[in-house]
């Protein structure tokens, strides 16, 4: 209503959803960087919701009416396949990519295979954007048209052994901080400091050798009622810098 001031504080509900946002918001750009298809980023928060409610809400008439779905629909999200598992798509950046892996193409071979969307030639921008982001090159042909070909490093088609033990590692991260996020026993706190890179890299190696002797120590003097912590080392440059 027009002319009513709203409260200073957030409620529980709008703090609650901006903590969902927030959380999200690196992985949003994480999939716009590597390139994950709209479809695809949908499907995979779909099917991770649906994975965890139905741990909680094994019945689906309860699952239901936690989602604010009828069954109906709750069923069917559950049908759909994992898109971690089954690919369900690869978008018009990758596909043009792959055009010109296979071949030296022109703009118009690589509109040929490629849909016109919303009346503008998708070809012709997905060129536009490998070739702005150093993905692609033309190729200098005497007396005939301009091809393209692949510019930069190479596409890694499979996960390193280091990528999968990030993933894995990421994975144990969130859980803790998720835990954190809506009042667990786990905590998490962050710390801002100014330094020369050198310096904080020192710091950080000083304070790894100080954690893994102290640990080492903890789990010597550990008893019947020890519990798991995970204990997280890093630091990253802030957005301004």
């Amino acid at each position: 209503m027009y002319g009513v001031a709203k409260p200073v504080g957030l409620e529980r509900e709008e703090a609650e959803s901006r903590m969902f946002f927030e959380a999200f918001g690196p992985a949003v750009r994480w999939a716009v960087e590597t390139g994950v298809p709209l479809d695809t980023a949908r499907d995979v928060l779909i099917s991770a919701v649906m994975a965890v409610a139905g741990r909680r809400w094994p019945d689906l008439n309860e699952l239901a009416v936690a989602l604010d779905r009828t069954p109906r629909s709750v069923r069917m999200l559950l049908k759909n396949p994992d898109p971690c598992i089954e690919r369900r798509g690869i978008n018009l950046l990758e596909r043009a990519w792959d055009l010109i892996e296979q071949a030296p193409r022109t703009a118009d071979e690589i509109s040929a295979h490629l849909p016109v969307l919303e009346g503008f030639d998708s070809g012709r921008v997905a060129l536009a954007a490998l070739l702005r982001t150093g993905r692609a090159e033309p190729v200098a042909e005497r007396g005939g048209p301009t091809r393209y070909r692949p510019a930069g490093e190479p596409r890694i088609q499979e996960a390193s052994p280091e990528a999968t033990g990030r993933l894995a590692g990421l994975k144990r991260h969130l859980a803790a901080v998720g835990q954190a996020l809506r009042g667990g026993r786990r905590t998490t706190t962050t710390t801002q400091v100014r330094a020369n890179p050198s310096d904080f890299q020192a710091f950080l190696e000083e304070v790894e050798a100080f954690v893994q002797r102290r640990g080492a120590e903890l789990e010597a003097a550990a008893g019947d009622d020890a519990v798991e912590v995970t204990v997280y080392l890093g630091g990253a440059p802030s957005q301004a810098d």
